[in-house]
């Protein structure tokens, strides 16, 4: 036996199933779940960070240039890159621009986070959801 959670939103279409427990209800599981925990749940960490990613950057390179990896010119082209990729000179997509603004080791930098949808599936309608079901449950 499974439960099943199914949603069709303007947010978006969700589900997952889990395995049956015996000692508590499908209501009280599903007040127990944290935001994390569901959102990986229902999908993917797919979106890219932008600004999440351009801080990381900023600072590995502000750290190479205190470790002397690189010199005084060398930090300051790279952080002139990361700045113009901060203010979105990049043409179609954002990973693409830092690989080739940057180079390989910069895409280790760039932060997913889960599409807009998902977290707002999360934030209006399932905490709706909760609410509603902590009240049947008491």
């Amino acid at each position: 036996m499974t439960w099943t959670f199914s949603a069709t939103s303007d947010c978006g279409n969700y589900s997952y199933r889990w395995s049956y427990e015996k000692d508590r209800s499908f209501k009280k599981f599903l007040t127990q779940l944290d935001r994390s925990y569901f959102l990986s749940k229902i999908s993917d960490e797919t979106e890219v960070d932008e600004k999440e990613s351009i801080k990381r950057m900023k600072e590995y390179c502000l750290e190479q240039r205190r470790d002397g990896t690189l010199d005084k010119d060398e930090a300051r082209e790279i952080y002139d890159h990361i700045v113009d990729l901060e203010n979105g000179n990049y043409d179609d997509d954002f990973e693409h621009g830092v690989y080739y603004t940057l180079g390989y080791d910069y895409l280790d930098f760039i932060v997913k986070t889960y599409p807009n949808g998902a977290i707002t599936f999360y934030d209006v309608v399932f905490k709706k959801l909760i609410d509603i079901l902590q009240k049947e449950i008491n």
